[in-house]
């Protein structure tokens, strides 16, 4: 009986206590081990991605800037609270001489476009009333000033419209939301509609 309560003395139920205590913790290291979230994307990855992004955006804003090279004066007439569109952020980067103004009324008299072929007038229409207050004086301008692109900006367009059948009011309409790299975009169909409404205007004067 010496031998058997010796064999069980505290001495080693210390030693297996120990030996559980140290079982748990390296347990729950290996369970920590298998469950442990792993990064969905590895940091290299992370960064790759990163630089391919900042790459495309560079491409696409430099893009738009060479879209707005031709242009040989510019105009935005949009109210103090509206927010720069990309567009007018592209023509200025390329160098274009610009203006703005507050006056819609100011934006549309001819004086201001005389002798500029290859110009383009940004209107944020929201700044103006909305579509049915721009229309009318819209129409009048384009008549008077076919070799003028227009842009309009709108947050009421459900959609980006790049087509041709607003050539009596315009060469192109912008939703506000649109992207910075949409302004090439617009800024090449405004350019390719505005040669067609400039043809079909020559022709009907002829």
């Amino acid at each position: 009986m010496k031998a058997s309560s010796s064999h069980f003395g505290p001495l080693a139920w210390a030693h297996a206590a120990m030996a559980q205590v140290f079982g748990l913790i390296a347990g729950a290291q290996s369970l920590r081990a298998v469950t442990a979230p792993r990064p969905l994307v590895q940091n290299d990855s992370v960064n790759r991605l990163f630089r391919e992004l900042a790459e495309r955006e560079r491409l696409e804003a430099g893009w738009a800037v060479a879209e707005a090279a031709y242009l040989t004066f510019a105009l935005v007439a949009a109210g103090p609270d509206a927010r720069p569109s990309p567009l007018a952020v592209a023509v200025k980067a390329a160098g274009v001489p610009m203006s703005g103004t507050q006056d819609l009324t100011r934006a549309l008299e001819d004086q201001v476009w005389s002798a500029r072929d290859d110009s383009l007038l940004i209107v944020d229409i929201d700044s103006f009333g909305g579509p049915t207050k721009v229309v009318g004086p819209l129409m009048a301008f384009r008549r008077a000033n076919p070799a003028v692109a227009v842009i309009l900006i709108s947050e009421e367009f459900s959609a980006n419209d790049l087509g041709t059948h607003r050539l009596a009011i315009c060469d192109a309409s912008v939703m506000r939301s649109a992207s910075s790299s949409y302004a090439g975009l617009a800024l090449r169909a405004a350019r390719q509609n505005n040669d067609q409404w400039r043809a079909a205007f020559l022709s009907d004067a002829a």
